[in-house]
């Protein structure tokens, strides 16, 4: 499946300190996350948000979108 999705790819997002909260807590709603998994998130403050399949990121990309309009997104490939 890895080779049908064209490799690994990282979702960077930079948003202001205000609206971290919000975006987690639309994260953890809309993927089902555990409380430590959404502090996680919570606690990142550079670096890759999540990774995994494009297309995977491609959907948080999209959630981080509508929570926060203004976000900076980047889904950067890791590796094949």
């Amino acid at each position: 499946m890895l080779r049908e999705q064209c490799g690994w790819f990282e979702l960077h997002v930079t948003v202001p300190d205000e609206d971290r909260v919000r975006l987690v807590k639309r994260l953890r709603g809309e993927l089902k996350l555990s409380l430590p998994e959404a502090a996680r998130l919570l606690s990142l403050k550079t670096g890759p948000l999540v990774s995994g399949l494009e297309i995977e990121m491609r959907r948080v990309e999209a959630i981080v979108r509508s929570a926060v309009p203004h976000a900076v997104t980047a889904v950067r490939r890791v590796h094949d």
